[in-house]
């Protein structure tokens, strides 16, 4: 789905591409991962703990290339990854990273005992295989089911749809959109009632910046598949797209009632995030607050959400209710310095005794956040991306030949989708450290860039 957009920038989920600060012993981790056949996967919730530290957790999602990254400021130390996502077998494993240097590694996901119906966008849509005649294949590659054709016209016209949408599939693993749309309008033309042609088709539509034909695709495909949480999101977007605010927002409100899952969560959140932003700046304070709390319910662990429903309550001086964002804040992330700077700040205006022993916290939990590369690699893998921006822009300013905080800020603002400023400070870096381990990364994304 194409990037939403946040409050000040952007709010997206971490980039593919591996990041870099400098500390003493760092490790990167440029992760893949992958289905059994090869095909990438989206969506997949990376989670990072460490046995040596019992608060430790590092959580990404994979990208539509099945890639995350993640920077670990003391490699030492022993680590376990985790990688879930709906239909697939767990896979938790050791991390064994690499000292000051990057790890790339993929990670293969075994299907469940019994998938669900396929997914409708691109990277995670179904892989190619041989299906039952008749049948289209589904996202493990296992067929879809269907009721047995009435007669031999219609055997043939679900076999024909049938192999129109596995070459599609095929097309979307080559990275041929082009084909792939013609193969999906084909397959569901000869047949109209293929539910996951028109699911994909929803998708492709929206990166091709066509959204009327997103949400007509959209709509056949949940008037065949009702509730379907990846359908209803691209309906939402396109409806977003076309500039359709009341059922763009009626759209998002029966997508987070619909309780998406762990791989939707995020993207259901972070769009509820996006909608308190625009009610901000029409001054609509309380729808703001309202799709705030929302996206907190949605995903407790939407840091940002937090920090702007509080700032409201600040702003009204409801010391109370700051104070009760501040609690549930903790709670989602008790090492979260901002979090614990909020309920001190809280505390203190209500002359809780309480504050006294915040103010403790706090401080005990600024640890990293004195070397300011290291506090800003912290925020940037806790997603909360306009926070790190402004932690680099400030070592930048004070010393504009840091080479690493250049190539943190290429990272943020490709986040953000300001790829001007990504590809001035990308060039920074190169310029400055051409032989920095970084160095091909950095490459590989100013070509993505162009």
């Amino acid at each position: 789905m194409k990037a939403t957009r946040a409050l000040g920038c952007a709010l997206l989920l971490l980039s593919s591409l591996a990041a870099a600060a400098h500390a003493a012993d760092q490790g990167r981790l440029l992760g893949t991962v992958v289905d059994p056949l090869g095909a990438p996967l989206a969506g997949v919730k990376v989670i990072i703990t460490s046995p040596d530290m019992a608060t430790y957790r590092v959580e990404k999602t994979t990208d539509a290339h099945g890639q995350f990254s993640a920077i670990i400021l003391d490699a030492q130390r022993q680590y376990r990854i985790r990688l879930e996502k709906q239909d697939y077998l767990t896979l938790e494993q050791p991390l064994k990273l690499k000292i000051e240097d990057t790890l790339h590694e993929t990670y293969s996901l075994q299907p469940a005992a019994q998938p669900t119906a396929p997914a409708s966008r691109p990277g995670s849509a179904a892989t190619p295989g041989a299906p039952p005649a008749g049948q289209p294949a589904g996202a493990s590659g296992q067929a879809a089911p269907a009721p047995p054709p009435a007669d031999a016209a219609a055997a043939k016209a679900r076999h024909d749809a049938a192999l129109a949408y596995n070459e599609g599939v095929a097309a979307l693993k080559a990275k041929d959109a082009q084909t792939a749309v013609a193969k999906f309008e084909q397959a569901a033309a000869i047949d109209p009632k293929l539910a996951e042609a028109h699911a994909i088709l929803a998708g492709l539509y929206l990166e091709q910046h066509r959204p009327a034909d997103g949400l007509a695709a959209a709509d056949r495909a949940l008037a065949l598949q009702p509730g379907k949480p990846r359908v209803m999101m691209d309906r939402y977007q396109a409806l977003k797209d076309l500039g359709d605010k009341q059922r763009a927002a009626q759209a998002l409100a029966e997508l987070a009632a619909s309780h998406p899952g762990p791989e939707l969560a995020r993207d259901v959140a972070v769009s509820l995030y996006n909608e308190a932003a625009d009610a901000l700046r029409e001054k609509h304070v309380e729808d703001a607050a309202a799709d705030l709390k929302h996206a907190i319910e949605v995903d407790r662990t939407l840091e940002p959400a937090y920090g702007a429903l509080a700032n409201i309550d600040l702003t009204k001086k409801d010391y109370p209710a700051a104070l009760d964002v501040a609690d549930r804040w903790v709670a989602a992330a008790p090492q979260s310095l901002s979090a614990l700077q909020l309920r001190y700040k809280v505390l203190s205006e209500l002359k809780d005794p309480r504050a006294q022993q915040a103010k403790a916290a706090m401080d005990s939990a600024k640890g990293d956040a004195t070397n300011p590369l290291n506090h800003g690699v912290e925020l940037y893998n806790g997603n909360r991306i306009p926070e790190a921006t402004k932690v680099f822009e400030g070592v930048v300013q004070a010393d504009p030949k840091n080479a690493r905080a250049h190539y943190m800020l290429g990272l943020c603002y490709t986040n953000t989708g300001d790829m001007a400023r990504a590809k001035e400070h990308l060039e920074a870096f190169l310029q400055l450290a051409p032989n920095d381990p970084e160095a091909q990364n950095a490459r590989q994304m100013l070509a993505e860039l162009k």
